[in-house]
């Protein structure tokens, strides 16, 4: 059993303090697909997906159909007013996506909201993790925000997901995917590999008061 230490609370804590105090270490793993000769792949579960993009992103906010867990995570509860400021600020977020042009897609089973994934459809993509913009060619899109809910992991949902985002972005043309999951969440990174991901960097950002450092290094790939 893989244990992904940035996911366990008393680490996390770690974390918030030391940004806090203006110290941050990101690591990420870079991953690409090509969609040349794609073919459409099968979703083989009774899952429903609602699409969230310029065109029905208010309307489904005003007819309350989104669940709370979209927009802040129910450890915020117990702090009643300040889980209203983030949902209000992460209802903003999400809306200037739409906004932007990026496209989400909700998977749902039944009435449940079980997780839910973006595609950036711009050319460039402001990564929080290392606080910087990842450029990319116009034909690349990037999928990022893959989420879901703590009760429904390990279910292959994630897969699901994936799969109905690359499913899309090769009806709109897209000739390649990235994507940029944290070094240490091995299930995330296994879902894309499973698709046909493949790893080419690791981008590595160290942020300390007064001196700040991004650098990139190729993942070795296999030879034939």
């Amino acid at each position: 059993m893989d244990v992904v230490w940035s996911r366990q609370p008393p680490v996390m804590f770690i974390r918030h303090v030391g940004r806090r105090a203006g110290f941050k270490r990101s690591i990420l793993v870079y991953f690409e697909r090509s969609l040349d000769d794609y073919q459409e792949l099968p979703i083989e579960a009774d899952i429903a997906f609602m699409t969230l993009d310029g065109s029905s992103f208010r309307q489904i906010l005003e007819q309350g159909s989104i669940p709370d867990i979209f927009f802040v995570s129910p450890g915020y509860k117990p702090f009643q007013k300040r889980y209203a400021s983030i949902r209000r600020a992460r209802m903003d977020e999400c809306t200037s996506r739409v906004d932007r042009g990026d496209v989400g897609f909700l998977a749902l089973e039944g009435d449940k909201v079980v997780g839910w994934i973006w595609v950036c459809l711009q050319e460039e993509k402001y990564e929080p993790a290392i606080e910087t913009n990842i450029k990319f060619g116009p034909s690349t899109s990037m999928i990022y925000g893959l989420y879901i809910t703590a009760e429904q992991r390990g279910k292959g949902y994630a897969t699901l997901l994936l799969k109905h985002a690359m499913n899309y972005l090769a009806q709109k043309q897209y000739s390649n995917i990235a994507a940029v999951v944290e070094h240490d969440n091995l299930p995330s990174q296994r879902s894309f590999v499973r698709l046909g991901f493949v790893p080419t960097k690791r981008i590595k950002r160290v942020r300390v008061p007064g001196y700040t450092k991004l650098s990139e290094h190729n993942v070795p790939q296999p030879e034939g």
